[in-house]
């Protein structure tokens, strides 16, 4: 499935049901200030899968 239709899905979803709905109070601001990193993972196996969510996470420590 293409990238982008993915993300733009997931998207959806996060501003309809999670912040819609407010599932997650915390949610809505950085969704509406396009602050919220949409990735898709290519992992073929549980150890490509660890390694691309340690990279994501690593990427939430850096100051902006």
């Amino acid at each position: 499935m293409d990238e982008t239709i993915v993300k733009s899905t997931v998207a959806r979803w996060l501003n309809d049901v999670v912040v819609g709905l407010n599932l997650c109070p915390f949610a809505g601001k950085p969704a509406k200030e396009n602050r919220v990193r949409f990735f898709v993972s290519h992992a073929v196996d549980d150890e490509d899968l660890l390694q691309d969510l340690e990279q994501e996470m690593k990427l939430l420590d850096v100051k902006a």
